[in-house]
């Protein structure tokens, strides 16, 4: 697990154990203990040193099951309870049961007030909070308090205007009872990538120095799917090149599916940001991106803008707003990126703010933050570029999107319809699930054009190179390619001028195309196939498609035949095999 990342609140955690351990240890310890006991007590406490609740809730149950007298059990099962995704509840009744029955019992006013917050009961958390506040502790919780108390006034202002959206789990094909997370798309939703920690895992269960064991976590790995018509197909491991007995994880993917950005921790202790490129159907090895990208401190989360110029990351170099901060890199002439420059303070706060997605409009920003006001955790957010440099005050995306969970890593899909995220929220199949926003009339305006198609050479697909350039001025705006082995590609093109688009292959006649794009208000899909030709070719019949023989679960044939006839009867037989989407 990317603990860096993904423990985003650390530091309450270590409240709730210590809360556990104070209670234990004052405990009435009278009664006869039986050694089965205390080896089960003895595991679940190291679970619950460990922070891992959902490991040590299954022990807590039997043990609370067998000894129900001992008040420790039942307030450690209702802080597991508390990162159980579809048993808030249940901790809310054990918090409400240890109140009635002991109500000096040590913490339980705010452990009370953390479920009630959890749970979207924000008045009454806001009581047992200020019970909480007026008590003696740590300077930690009240910290923690001061925190929850902020998101119980957000969440009560935020529940009152829900905004109108459906929000689906992606389901048992992407979801599992482990945890799926960071959701990347390419601009037109054909790819899905994300990071995965579970049982299927490489390593498996290892512990912080990369050791097999048994009572650790699941080093993450990345997966990918596709889409086919409206299903996602299987998801795959994303190869070898990339994923590893150790954390691997997806952060950001460029618009055309070609470029992925991974995460990946330091010996030191911090984390750092690679780049990895599609060749053919390969993901090469990730080179890491240069000391103006990483430093010697934290960085995580990616954003690739739509020409491909700008990379938008979270770090925590000092310096910033406080916390975690979004910070920008321009790609110079050379190649290389420039000086990191901060967002500024309508995107940061003095609290963490991560996730950063520029939308491939290349005007809207889409970002999560622990500031602005949030209703708990890392909520997602929005900001409008209102010019090169300053962007317009961040806007929370609202409830019921935003929860008292963690709600990060959120993706907009280029035509607006759907946004894709990773929550903890209930009706989770796992701790973490990837979930779709089907935003309806909350849909946003995204003007552009979507450019997509297949280049093929001599009826072959081929890597071309794709320039475009503004047609009033002949300026780059930016230089793509089509992939080597499916000759796709895809470019996203922001209103407010016309394009020149040429498609060259040394060898072959080039082609040319222009897109109006200057007075467009809305998003706009063109699909423009690509045929180059050398001088001296004569076409072929081309025949091209997706062709898969089980619906559901979708399953991609994996070998053609075809038989075709010229006008005299004469056959010819051509056998070629498909790629995992049966294309």
């Amino acid at each position: 697990m990317r603990i860096s990342t993904f423990s985003l609140l650390l530091t309450l955690c270590l409240t709730v154990y210590a809360v556990y351990d104070t209670h234990a240890q004052d405990s009435n310890r009278d009664e006869v203990i039986e050694v089965d006991e205390i080896e089960l007590a003895k595991e679940a406490d190291i679970f619950m040193e460990k922070k891992n609740f959902l490991a040590a809730l299954p022990l807590f149950e039997k043990l609370f099951k067998n000894y129900p007298n001992r008040i420790e059990y039942k307030l450690a099962l209702a802080i597991c309870y508390t990162y159980k995704s579809g048993e808030k509840e249940k901790a809310v009744t054990f918090f409400e049961e240890i109140l009635l029955s002991d109500p000096k019992s040590k913490h339980i006013n705010y452990e009370l007030g953390r479920a009630y917050h959890l749970t979207s009961q924000f008045d009454k958390a806001l009581v047992q909070l200020k019970i909480a506040k007026g008590k003696k502790g740590s300077k930690d919780k009240e910290k923690n308090i001061i925190e929850l108390i902020r998101f119980c006034g957000n969440g009560i202002e935020l529940i009152q205007n829900p905004v109108d959206v459906e929000i689906e789990n992606m389901g048992p094909v992407i979801n599992s009872s482990g945890s799926e997370y960071v959701p990347v798309i390419s601009s037109d939703e054909s790819m899905l990538i994300f990071t995965y920690a579970g049982k299927n895992c490489i390593g498996g269960l290892q512990n912080q120095y990369g050791q097999p064991d048994p009572k650790g976590y699941y080093y993450e790995d990345i997966l990918v799917s596709y889409k086919i018509g409206n299903l996602w197909l299987t998801p795959e491991d994303i190869g070898s090149n990339i994923n590893s007995s150790a954390h691997d994880a997806c952060v950001a993917l460029s618009g055309d599916g070609q470029k992925l950005f991974v995460y990946r921790d330091t010996d030191e202790g911090s984390g750092e940001i690679f780049m990895s490129e599609l060749e053919g159907n390969v993901w090469l090895r990730p080179i890491k991106m240069n000391i103006n990208i990483n430093t010697e401190h934290w960085e995580g989360s990616a954003s690739l803008s739509p020409d491909e110029r700008t990379l938008y990351f979270t770090s925590e170099r000092p310096g910033g707003q406080g916390g975690r901060d979004i910070y920008k890199s321009e790609m110079r002439e050379d190649g290389i990126w420039d000086e990191a420059i901060n967002v500024g303070p309508q995107i940061n706060t003095e609290y963490d703010d991560d996730a950063p997605f520029i939308h491939p409009d290349n005007k809207t920003l889409y970002f999560s933050s622990m500031g602005h006001n949030s209703l708990g955790g890392y909520d997602i957010f929005s900001a409008t570029r209102t010019s090169d440099t300053a962007w317009a005050q961040a806007v929370n995306i609202g409830y019921p999107i935003n929860t008292p969970e963690d709600d990060v890593f959120y993706v907009m899909a280029a035509n607006g319809k759907r946004g894709y995220y990773s929550s903890a929220r209930d009706g989770s199949f796992g701790q973490h699930d990837i979930f779709v926003v089907h935003q309806g009339k909350e849909a946003i305006k995204h003007a552009l054009v979507l450019v997509k198609g297949r280049v093929t050479a001599n009826d072959r697909p081929a890597e071309v190179s794709i320039t475009v350039t503004y047609a009033a001025n002949a300026e780059n705006q930016g230089i793509y390619k089509s992939n080597s082995a499916s000759g796709m590609y895809l470019i996203s093109l922001p209103a407010g001028n016309d394009y020149t688009i040429k498609y060259e292959l040394e060898g072959y006649f080039p082609q040319t195309e222009i897109i109006n794009a200057s007075a467009i208000d809305y998003f706009t899909e063109m699909v423009i196939n690509v045929k180059l030709y050398s001088a001296t070719y004569q076409p072929l019949i081309t025949i091209e498609g997706n062709l898969y023989y089980s619906e559901n679960p979708l399953r991609p044939a994996a070998y053609i035949t075809m038989f075709v006839k010229d006008k005299k009867g004469a056959a010819t037989i051509q056998t070629t095999s498909t790629d995992s989407r049966g294309y």
